[in-house]
């Protein structure tokens, strides 16, 4: 299935700012809410199953694009969901416009503790 055209025109912005790139985008629908996504390890696929919320989607999107221009950009980084990928997510979620509190209700609740650590880090106020 061809991504829908807000997703292309996003992740060829995001290539183009951080001047990488853009890798293949493998789009797929999903029957819940939900979305999930993946970042090949040499960065050049990122996959999203869009659920039916598309804001969902395109955190997905935006999530996955982090892990690609980091790959990309940092030799040593090998897709961890760790405080330098957090890092690097919130001032992108910020930049592209999109709601932080949500943003932060699904990434802390796959990884609580380095989320908050580095949302603090970060100048944000949260409480683990």
């Amino acid at each position: 299935m061809e991504p829908p055209r807000w997703a292309q025109r996003l992740m060829a912005r995001m290539a183009h700012d951080y001047k990488v790139v853009a890798p293949y985008l493998h789009w797929k629908t999903r029957r819940s809410p939900s979305s999930s996504g993946y970042c090949t390890l040499h960065g050049g696929v990122i996959g999203v199953g869009a659920g039916s919320d598309k804001q969902d989607a395109r955190l997905a999107l935006l999530h996955e694009m982090c892990h690609n221009i980091l790959l990309k950009l940092v030799p040593e980084y090998r897709g961890e969901h760790d405080a330098r990928f957090y890092d690097f997510l919130w001032p992108i979620i910020r930049r592209y416009r999109f709601p932080m509190k949500v943003a932060l209700v699904f990434e802390g609740s796959h990884h609580r503790r380095t989320v908050a650590l580095t949302y603090r880090r970060g100048g944000g106020n949260l409480k683990c």
